[in-house]
């Protein structure tokens, strides 16, 4: 109804400006909003989302009640922002705190990521066009307690370290049995990357509440279609629905405090501080002198106590996003204060959902996993047991074999068997420590053994050792022993411990890790090794690690980068089982490696009597350069370096490196040979072997022959350098 002239709605309609009546239905609007409701008025602070309520109608409610209880319409918004996140209950909280801080997230922002990630947290059905990478069940036997593996249905990248899921295809539901079933989720360690890391986890029988966790410990890493990532077993003895399991990241209490790392942000900037976890905090505390002076910081009203006594309370001004050491965040304004270290509040803890539990000691574990460990299957010519006798021994060696045995039983490394072949045995005393060696005849079993081919077909030389680099070196004791053989293999090192007078009938065993003797046994060895070595020399490139065998030599520019590469690999050797010891890992100069005593720039071997240099270890800013040494025919060669230092300048250092030596064969031909024949050979075989050695060639090439000796022509020299360098990028001398 209008008054005046605006009495007829006609009027109305056709006279009054668009922009009038745009003020008067924002009016209108707001004066219908505003309309009070009957009985009691709940203020909007108090409005909490249910546990069970969606999030769209608990933003709506919260919208109204602000609507009706705040008359500036400036700030409804940002009052609606702050209660959406602060009332929301624990799963759309979590949901909205993986939004970024920088810029704020809105309510359009935080609907959109709970209609997304909410559904998964719930285990609620979804839509099956989603572009999650999914699993699906194969098909397999409805037997109660029979595995089912999972396989993917679409290749997936893993780019980062960070957990990340995967859903059930829900059109492949027909493999899984009717009956209602507790089923656990674990990975199958025999398909499974051994960089891939499955959560366990518990579900009732139903694949479309699935949501299966997994994350690459080494990056990046892809996973083709059909590859199986899990398997799903069945649990045995009574359901048990009542409760959700979950699965969190856990930080053992041990007799230190528990610290974690973790990143402030504010505005774009970012601070690291490592801070203790204290659950007698109610609020987050970070010291005064950590805090960045040109982040505000506001007075408040009160003090706060249990700080060293009574302080006045300073916190944030703007609204810090705290990351966690999993990614988990939390959004508050921490008090600064004048404190020694920072302290993680009960206010960040429950955004984080943190959680303190006490486990039972009395557990029975029904379905676990099992770590196995790669091994390589043998090849072999015959099917048909080899049988080969096992011969008397004495008394004394039969009782050493006998603890000898006991030894390796109690380890692990045989088992009892009644395999249909077998070795025999024997014993040798160490010498000088009274001690017996047990060891196994295998020339009838290497003789039905396929050759593998050989890995590393020599020793590393360490002269390619830049000079002045710090040095480590570690003996695994006892590699063949943590070495498994292939379960198929296995029963056929089988051997018998033979009894005198045969007044009982012997014992039988077979190994479980590689014999010493089985000739593929070094190859084993070596691609095993290399394989735990694999991930740490991507971890710590910058170190040079050379492993032969059951030697490992770690070389690092400085001593930082050593002691951080010697740890990698330490702890990926006992990871695998390996024995090490203390004594056996050599810190300190000289280091004796593979028959060599090296020291900070010279290298020789252990046992020659002549201390003079053998060799050095090479300086990677010099070039390397050849000289043949010797008379004809008796010709040699010196891989050398050479500093260009003025003789007053050298202050007693030998300007000369010598890198390796190289000989003619020592068995003479027995055809007629030139004398530029024998100079051609020296000369190539230096340069496969620096090649080898370094991945380069001679910057120049000596060659102390005369041409007016007689024993080499211009001609000569000219077919020569064609022979060995048709590219002519190598530089000749003549001495």
């Amino acid at each position: 109804m209008g008054e005046g002239r605006w009495t007829d709605p006609t009027d109305q309609v056709s006279s009054i400006p668009t922009k009038a009546l745009q003020t008067i239905r924002e009016h209108a609007v707001t004066a219908f909003f505003s309309m009070v409701p009957d009985g009691p008025i709940i203020p909007y602070y108090k409005i909490v989302q249910g546990t069970k309520e969606a999030f769209t109608k608990f933003v709506e409610r919260l919208t109204r009640a602000i609507e009706v209880q705040v008359s500036e319409v400036a700030v409804r918004e940002r009052i609606l922002r702050e209660m959406v996140f602060a009332n929301a209950n624990n799963l759309c909280r979590t949901a909205i705190l993986s939004l970024p801080l920088d810029p704020p997230p809105t309510i359009q922002d935080m609907l959109r990521v709970c209609q997304l990630k909410v559904p998964y947290m719930q285990g609620n059905d979804w839509d099956a066009k989603s572009t999650t990478p999914r699993v699906a069940a194969t098909s397999g036997t409805q037997q109660e307690h029979i595995r089912r593996p999972l396989e993917l249905t679409k290749a997936l990248h893993l780019k980062s370290v960070d957990w990340t899921f995967l859903s059930v295809n829900l059109k492949e539901q027909g493999a899984w049995p009717v009956q209602e079933k507790e089923l656990v989720v674990i990975g199958d360690c025999k398909y499974n990357p051994q960089e891939i890391e499955i959560l366990p986890g518990i579900l009732t029988n139903n694949p479309g509440n699935l949501v299966l966790w997994l994350r690459c410990t080494h990056p990046p890493t892809f996973l083709p279609k059909g590859q199986i990532i899990a398997q799903i077993i069945p649990a045995r003895g009574p359901n048990d629905t009542s409760t959700v399991p979950v699965a969190c990241p856990v930080q053992a209490i041990t007799e230190e405090r528990p610290r974690v790392e973790c990143e402030f942000t504010v505005g774009g900037e970012t601070l690291n501080i490592t801070a203790l976890l204290d659950t007698g905090a109610n609020v987050t505390i970070v010291p005064a002198q950590d805090w960045p002076s040109h982040w505000a910081l506001q007075d408040v009203a009160g003090h706060v106590q249990g700080v060293g006594g009574l302080q006045l309370a300073r916190q944030s001004k703007s609204v810090v996003q705290i990351k966690g050491p999993k990614g988990q965040l939390a959004n508050i304004r921490p008090f600064v204060l004048n404190y020694k270290e920072p302290l993680l509040g009960r206010d960040l803890m429950a955004q984080w959902g943190v959680k303190i539990d006490i486990p039972d000691p009395s557990v029975d574990i029904s379905t676990a996993t099992i770590e196995e460990r790669p091994t390589k299957k043998l090849n072999w010519l015959t099917d048909n047991p080899v049988w080969v006798e096992q011969w008397p021994l004495s008394k004394q060696k039969l009782k050493a074999l006998e603890e000898l045995v006991e030894e390796q039983l109690r380890k692990g490394h045989i088992v009892e068997t009644d395999s249909p072949w077998n070795s025999p045995v024997f014993v040798i005393q160490k010498p000088g420590k009274g001690k017996w060696r047990l060891l196994q005849d295998l020339r009838q079993i290497n003789n039905v053994i396929e050759d593998m081919g050989s890995l590393q077909p020599g020793m590393p030389s360490p002269t390619m050792l830049p000079e002045n680099w710090k040095l480590a070196i570690i003996d695994i004791k006892d590699c063949f022993f943590q070495i498994p053989l292939h379960p198929d293999d296995a029963p056929r090192f089988a051997f018998s411990v033979p009894t005198i007078n045969r007044e009982a009938p012997r014992k039988r065993y077979h190994w479980r890790v590689l014999p010493q003797g089985m000739k593929n046994s070094p190859v084993i060895c070596q691609w095993y090794v290399a394989s735990l070595l694999s991930p740490v020399r991507a971890a710590a490139g910058q170190a040079i690690i050379h492993h032969y065998m059951d030697d490992v030599l770690v070389c690092a520019p400085t001593d930082d980068v050593l002691t951080h590469a010697l740890d990698l690999t330490i702890d990926a050797l006992i990871a695998a089982g390996f024995e090490l010891q203390e004594e056996k890992v050599q810190r300190m100069p000289p280091w004796k490696y593979l028959g060599l005593e090296i020291g900070k720039r010279t290298i020789v071997p252990q046992k020659l009597a002549i201390k003079q240099k053998q060799a050095h270890r090479f300086d990677p800013k010099l070039p390397f350069k050849f000289i043949i040494l010797g008379k004809l025919p008796h010709l040699h060669g010196m891989i050398f370096q050479w500093k260009d230092i003025p003789k007053k300048d050298r202050d007693g250092k030998d300007p000369l490196s010598i890198i390796e030596w190289v000989f003619l064969s020592h068995q003479r031909s027995k055809r007629m040979t030139r004398p530029q024949e024998l100079v051609a050979e020296l000369i190539r075989k230096a340069r496969f072997r620096i090649r080898e050695l370094a991945g380069c060639d001679f910057v120049c090439i000596h060659i102390p022959i005369g041409l007016r000796s007689g024993q080499i022509s211009k001609s000569m020299l000219e077919h020569l350098l064609q022979e060995n360098d048709p590219s002519g990028g190598v530089q000749h001398c003549i001495v």
